[in-house]
């Protein structure tokens, strides 16, 4: 008898650990959103995900991945801050492992249309190596393509999954990977809705053909027949166009779709991909004046919808008029429109969002300057610039209120951010500051903000942003997007971290800062006692102010540092021709400092209202007394009425 409540107690402590372990399971969670998703309950089934995120013991990329679909398929927008948290979350863990190795074969298979080559097949080979850098990866990329990536949100990331499911609902003539849709699903997700688009079908009737090939030994009813029986006329088109993507492509971004002559709706690099290859290259007379008929009237039709369609008809008739044989001519025309194509394909962008259109531009500009700190470690002192004027003043139209002055300018917050990220884009470093706001008519003077980016490893990226935001509570947007409600100027900087100074034991100078404008005193919290010139233009009635710095100066057996340093301040052109000749008479002079420290800085106004309007070039040389060795640099400066 004693043995039962043991034997009871066994059983209801492994009935609770089989019970638990089926909790910590994510094929449990997963199981149940779907049910309460066939049920038509898509907001219970968000909840049942989301709660699985506190209870599972490792994240779950299936999960991530279910609940991002799920709020795009429905648009369940309040749930959208949680969305993106799940999909990070999903890519988290420490290992690649179980259940998640074929969600994420499944996630890059979506992202290979969005990402390079290159970078494609490198996550391909992490997946394979079950290496968890692929993780960071993915975060790090979506992280790189986020508008707003000083917040915990990325409309970016949520715009990809809204046209997945925007894709699979329209686009079904095929079931195709990546997305279960044809191909035009592919390009939708890639680059959105197109700007312009159109579906039609080409005519082709005896009038047409009648004008084309006038003065030729054969009738338009047998041109006709040859493209009826050999190329099955007419066919069928849709384009999309994409409006100057990237200003180093020759034309619009244009996409053809249709049926290929081997059939099968595809795209279409050209409208010479309807015709089988055997109507270009037949050694028969007939079928090259066929070809180039066809492709004569295929591209009237679209010529005046766009300048590429045009660029490819006058293609047709320079060749249709030259002395070339209409089959060889057809040829010809065939290969120069697709070397044309490719052309202008190879730069257009991997991918485009719309959702930074709505929202105006704001112009930033950034100024390293490579310095040594007193721990002896390099860092970037850099300096960030925007413009804000024109976000302002569209945010006013829109607003149309009697508020102005300081009460105006209260409602508003600007913040300038940097965002520092390694080799595998995994976020070394993220800084945040709100500079005054400045509104100035001809957007001379910028909002400035400082930040100091250590040195920390080859391949470093840096992305600066800024963003205006009107914090009125009462203020809103007269457009839908998935941008933050209180978003009203978006700027973004993407560089490479620059070389930094490295130290071999002799003198060292760090890069020149030029201002103006020195002050009697330091101030305190100020960082430089003079107004910096990033842009090295200085106001002609100011001095010029040269901030420098010296390091590993070599110290005598007193320890003391001697050095001299000499400048020369010789207009351009006079430059030149000194360069040349080696004449030159200008602003120069020679100071000799003596210390007692291996690093010296110091800002050195110089008296130059003597020189007029124009530009200059500034000659910097130091001499270190002790050891010998010299250093030297130029920049050019603009001295401005």
């Amino acid at each position: 008898m004693g043995y039962f409540p043991l034997l009871i107690s066994l059983a209801i402590s492994l009935q609770y650990v089989l019970q638990a372990d089926v909790i910590l399971d994510a094929e449990y969670w997963l199981e149940r959103g779907r049910l309460a998703e066939a049920a038509g309950e898509y907001e219970h089934a968000l909840q049942i995900w989301s709660k699985a995120q506190s209870e599972l013991r490792t994240p779950s990329t299936e999960l991530g991945l279910e609940y991002i679909r799920l709020a795009s398929e429905q648009q369940l927008r309040e749930y959208y801050p949680m969305a993106v948290a799940m999909y990070n979350w999903g890519l988290s863990d420490q290992e690649i492992s179980g259940p998640n190795i074929d969600a994420l074969a499944a996630e890059l298979a979506r992202l290979e249309p969005l990402a390079g080559q290159e970078e494609f097949r490198r996550w391909t080979g992490l997946l394979e190596d079950r290496n968890p850098l692929l993780l960071d990866e993915l975060r790090g990329f979506w992280q790189l393509m986020n508008p707003v990536p000083g917040r915990n949100y990325n409309p970016r990331l949520l715009e990809h999954w809204e046209r997945i499911a925007y894709a699979r609902k329209h686009f079904t003539r095929a079931v195709e990977p990546p997305y279960g849709t044809d191909v035009r699903g592919r390009y939708y997700v890639k680059y959105g809705e197109p700007d312009r688009k159109e579906e039609g079908m080409f005519s082709l009737n005896e009038s047409d053909v009648s004008r084309a090939i006038r003065n030729a030994e054969i009738s338009s009813r047998a041109v006709i027949d040859i493209l009826q029986r050999r190329a099955h006329t007419p066919h069928r088109y849709e384009y999309w166009i994409y409006d100057s993507p990237n200003e180093d492509m020759m034309f619009n971004l244009v996409l053809l779709f249709g049926e290929r002559s081997a059939g099968g709706f595809d795209r279409l690099y050209t409208l010479e991909d309807l015709f089988p290859n055997s109507l270009f290259t037949s050694n028969r007379q007939n079928f090259g004046l066929a070809a180039i008929t066809v492709l004569e009237i295929y591209y009237r039709q679209l010529a005046n919808r766009d300048p590429y369609f045009m660029s490819m008809y006058h293609e047709v008739m320079s060749r249709k008029r030259s002395d070339l044989s209409p089959s060889l001519a057809s040829q010809m025309v065939r290969f120069q429109n697709q070397v044309t194509t490719r052309r202008n394909l190879s730069p257009a962008p991997e991918q485009i969002s719309a959702e930074e259109k709505g929202i105006p531009s704001i112009p930033l500009q950034v100024y390293q300057y490579r310095l040594i700190d007193d721990e002896g470690n390099p860092f970037l002192l850099s300096f960030l610039e925007s413009r804000i004027t024109t976000a302002f003043v569209l945010d006013q139209r829109e607003e149309n209120g009697s508020v102005n002055g300081q009460e105006l300018l209260n409602r508003y917050e600007l913040m300038h951010g940097l965002r520092v990220s390694d080799l595998h884009r995994r976020t070394i470093g993220l800084s945040r500051n709100h500079p005054d706001l400045i509104i100035d008519p001809f957007e001379d003077s910028p909002s400035s903000s400082i930040f100091t980016v250590p040195f920390v490893s080859a391949g470093t990226t840096q992305l600066f942003f800024a963003e205006l935001t009107n914090i009125n509570p009462g203020s809103s947007r007269n457009f839908e997007s998935l941008l933050p409600d209180d978003l009203r100027g978006l700027g973004r900087l993407e560089l490479p971290q620059p070389e930094h100074l490295e130290r071999d034991g002799r003198l060292l100078m760090g890069d020149l800062i030029l201002g103006y404008g020195k002050m009697p005193e330091a101030v305190e919290g100020v960082l430089f006692d003079f107004v910096v010139a990033n842009d090295r233009r200085i106001p002609v009635d100011e001095n010029l102010v040269v901030h420098f710095e010296l390091y590993d100066l070599q110290q005598d057996g007193e320890g003391i540092a001697n050095f001299e340093i000499e400048y020369e301040i010789i207009p351009v052109s006079r430059f030149l021709f000194w360069e040349r000749f080696g004449d030159h008479d200008d602003f120069s002079l020679t100071l000799s400092f003596s210390i007692d420290r291996p690093r010296f800085a110091e800002s050195l106004e110089i008296e130059t209202p003597g020189l007029e309007p124009g530009r200059y070039e500034l000659i910097w040389r130091v001499r270190d007394l002790n050891s010998g060795y010299e250093v030297q640099q130029e920049l050019r400066l603009e001295i401005i009425e």
